[in-house]
Formats: C-alpha cells, structure tokens, sequence
C-alpha cells in the first residue's frame, strides 16, 4: 500500500509479490476524506485476511480488513487522537499511543462484526 505522491487522501494497494491490485476492477485505490499521514500493512502471513491501518492528519486511525480484495471497503475508525500506531511483526495486534495511554488491540478486525 502506498500513498498517492499528488493526492495524499489516496491509497494505492498493491501485491508486492505478484503486483496484482488488491482492489479489483478498474479502482485499485481507496480514497478517504483526510489526507492520510502514516499507513502499515500487517505483516501476518498466517492468516487470509488482509489488514491495513492508517493515521489520517486528524489524529483518527482507521483499519480495513478484508479476506477478500478491498474493493467497495469503507475503512472503520478504530481510535480518535492518536499520535502513533504499530502491527506485531508476528501476529495480528496492532498497538497505538492514543490520548498518551498506550492501547493493544489484540484482533483489530473485529471492529466490523456485527454492523
């Protein structure tokens, strides 16, 4: 994933490995309303989901989560006035510094169950 060098409000998400777009169809980008200031993808390979977080210049951090392409996602605000956010190199938790309290997401995907 990748952000936009002209437009800073678009991400660009693409397979490394094979180069295919993980958003299918003529679309391979997301567009969110703020520009966005950091982004990280997961790094959890043994898993089928796909998860991506990102800090927008508001301080709000968002993830989308998918085992299918991204295509039509809307990404979910996780946590307002965040000033960092990382991924375990080993496993799918995401750790921020939000409100200056350190908080662990263990499973961030579950944001969306039930909506």
């Amino acid at each position: 994933a990748t952000r936009d060098r002209f437009d800073e409000k678009i991400v660009h998400i693409t397979n490394i490995f094979d180069e295919k777009s993980l958003c299918t169809g003529i679309n391979n980008h997301i567009a969110h309303s703020s520009d966005i200031l950091k982004l990280q993808y997961c790094n959890n390979t043994s898993r089928k989901r796909q998860e991506l977080a990102f800090l927008d210049k508001n301080n709000d951090l968002y993830i989308l989560s998918s085992s299918e392409p991204f295509l039509g996602q809307v990404p979910w605000k996780l946590a307002c006035f965040v000033s960092q956010f990382i991924w375990h190199d080993k496993y799918p938790i995401l750790a921020a510094i939000k409100e200056n309290i350190f908080t662990i997401w263990f499973d961030p995907s579950f944001v969306n169950v039930g909506k």
